[in-house]
């Protein structure tokens, strides 16, 4: 890592509530002062404590407040003046539980509804991301991991959702964000003391920081779950999660549900049905069931059944099948209870991403802007 100064980082615009259609919020002022400028120009200041609801009518942006409406025009921007100012936002319309954010806030109609927008600095929005991805029980050095992994994804994701007005929304496909981190300082700490780090390939591009639960032992080639195969995800060897919680699992069905399930799949694809699928017990991940190319892919009965993972043994069990499985996830990159368990052994945070990111290189943001106009 080459040593620069810190710089304030960047801001980034997130969509709240993306999987629900909101009409109305309240919106508190929780700490600091806020301003803000209604459709006629006037500027207001609100201060710690002061609430009022938004709602959506036409294409303007109401607030309601002491039993008056302001118009705020097609959209109401929030400006905190302090660095450390926070609001909440409780949906109304419908009824949602309320979270507290970091810096401003955007609200804009549209069709009738509310579409609303945090716009914050990166680090603040990392630090949310890393308690809503990781939970708040961890090591510092285990969230500087998880701050990096999720600094590069969403950088690297940055023009997801630009045509909607944001650049990353607070739902699993981005990464999830539910406001800021609460629970446990050593999030923000970690994501201000790993401050403007991103991971990056040997081309310097932001690599596809890709984690999940438990690897069960061993990670797998990007190309058995999705159809690209990246050089700096491939498998590699993790027994560091196997005393973690979510390292074994098992899943029983019905023995006459699973039979018509594989006689269908192998149907279609042409293969043979006459093999037996009431006992497997594959030496290793396996990325086809039974071992046959032409079978089931295992990451596909895993989606079908909702498994924990696509690393599974079978048994017959009477009128029933057991599943017994390891690992909990996609099994492609970072395994985050491996990561938790070196990272409680006291192996550094660049450590822990090279074990499992191979070949990449941790620079600062501004040099990855320095390779780029070279």
């Amino acid at each position: 890592i080459l040593s620069l100064p810190a710089f304030a980082t960047e801001s980034i615009k997130v969509g709240l509530f993306q999987n629900s259609s909101i009409s109305s919020v309240i919106f508190t002022v929780v700490k600091g002062e806020y301003q803000f400028t209604d459709a006629k120009g006037k500027l207001h200041t609100w201060s710690e404590w002061k609430s009022a609801k938004l709602f959506a009518r036409d294409d303007a942006v109401i607030l309601a407040i002491d039993g008056k409406e302001i118009n705020c025009g097609l959209q109401a921007v929030f400006s905190f003046t302090q660095f450390d100012s926070e609001f909440q936002l409780k949906p109304v319309s419908p009824s949602l539980r309320a979270y507290k954010f970091h810096d401003n806030l955007i609200v804009k109609s549209r069709r009738g509804k509310l579409v609303l927008i945090n716009e914050l600095d990166l680090d603040k929005y990392v630090s949310g991301v890393v308690e809503a991805e990781a939970g708040a029980s961890y090591t510092k050095e285990f969230y500087k991991v998880q701050a990096i992994i999720s600094r590069t994804y969403a950088l690297s994701n940055k023009h997801r959702h630009e045509t909607e007005g944001f650049h990353v929304c607070d739902q699993v496909h981005c990464q999830v964000f539910h406001g800021k981190a609460q629970y446990n300082d050593d999030i923000l700490f970690a994501a201000y003391e790993t401050q403007n780090l991103v991971l990056v390939d040997h081309n310097i591009k932001l690599i596809t920081a890709a984690f999940h639960s438990n690897c069960g032992g061993r990670t797998v080639n990007s190309e058995e779950v999705w159809s690209k195969s990246l050089p700096y995800l491939q498998s590699v060897e993790d027994t560091f999660c196997l005393v973690m919680s979510q390292s074994n699992w098992q899943r029983t069905f019905l023995k006459k549900d699973w039979t018509e399930y594989v006689r269908k799949k192998q149907q279609h694809a042409g293969a043979d049905s006459s093999q037996s699928h009431l006992s497997w017990s594959p030496t290793g991940k396996e990325q086809f069931y039974l071992g046959n190319d032409n079978n089931l892919r295992t990451v596909d009965i895993r989606k079908d059944w909702r498994l924990r993972s696509a690393w599974f043994a079978i048994e017959e069990a009477g009128d029933s099948i057991r599943f017994m499985g390891r690992g909990f996830g996609h099994g492609v990159g970072l395994c985050q209870e491996g990561a938790i368990r070196r990272a409680e052994l006291g192996y550094s945070y660049a450590d822990i991403l090279h074990h499992y990111y191979l070949n990449v290189h941790l620079i600062d943001l501004r040099q990855l802007e320095f390779f780029r106009e070279e």
